[in-house]
């Protein structure tokens, strides 16, 4: 009889820990935040807040509703056409992260006598300048729009090569100058931005790496050949 109900109290414990088991595994969220980014156009100055890089940024959470007051900028990378890539983040409160990046037009702070020297500079190279951009400026004296390959994504880069100082950080969304796709937006395209081949940042040479861009169905755009040198 007691071993009886001493089975039936071991039994009930374990239904009991399954339920509790059930329950705390339903809770669980492992699902990020969504970050969604309106597209529109906007100008960043070296140094300014980032209250106007956060314009158009939304954050959903499946289980902490909206958290739009929780998106963060994360960091700004300047690229070298007058653009820079910002990272936004957002936290849930199961520490779960979502993020988002966005292309914005940028401005960099140059210190006066730098600028007059540049002004100086530009005004004895104006019939130059004009020169090299009737040659790479298309009919309309604009560059050419860049295009999906078909149902394939598109890269462009600023440069075909970089050097950098051992140690340094590279980031290889520095030198991509545009991507675009036939469906996804550019916000989940710079997510997609690979940069293959062997290369170490505090080893002196230098690396031949692949770039390139994948969308959401897996298509790949051309692969860029890229030049990296550590010094």
């Amino acid at each position: 009889m007691k071993q009886r109900l001493l089975v039936l109290v071991l039994a009930a414990g374990c239904v009991v820990l399954s339920a509790v088991s059930v329950m705390l595994s339903v809770r669980e969220d492992n699902h990020p935040p969504v970050v969604s980014v309106e597209e529109m156009e906007i100008t960043y100055a070296e140094g300014a807040d980032y209250s106007s890089l956060l314009k158009g940024i939304s954050a959903k959470d499946s289980h902490d509703g909206d958290l739009t007051d929780k998106v963060f900028v994360d960091r700004v990378i300047p690229l070298d056409n007058g653009k820079a890539v910002v990272y936004y983040g957002v936290l849930d409160s199961d520490k779960n992260v979502g993020t988002a990046v966005r292309k914005v037009e940028y401005v960099q702070n140059v210190p006066t006598d730098t600028q007059d020297k540049k002004n100086s500079e530009t005004s004895d190279s104006q019939d130059d300048v004009k020169d090299d951009a009737d040659v790479d400026a298309g009919p309309d004296g604009e560059e050419e729009e860049l295009k999906p390959d078909g149902i394939r994504p598109a890269i462009a880069l600023t440069a075909d090569s970089a050097q950098i100082k051992a140690g340094d950080v590279f980031d290889a969304t520095r030198f991509v100058k545009d991507v675009v796709d036939d469906k996804d937006d550019k916000n989940t395209l710079y997510r997609h931005i690979h940069a293959d081949g062997n290369y170490d940042v505090n080893t002196a040479g230098t690396y031949e790496l692949r770039i390139y861009v994948s969308d959401s169905e897996g298509n790949t755009s051309d692969v860029k050949t890229f030049s990296l040198t550590v010094q």
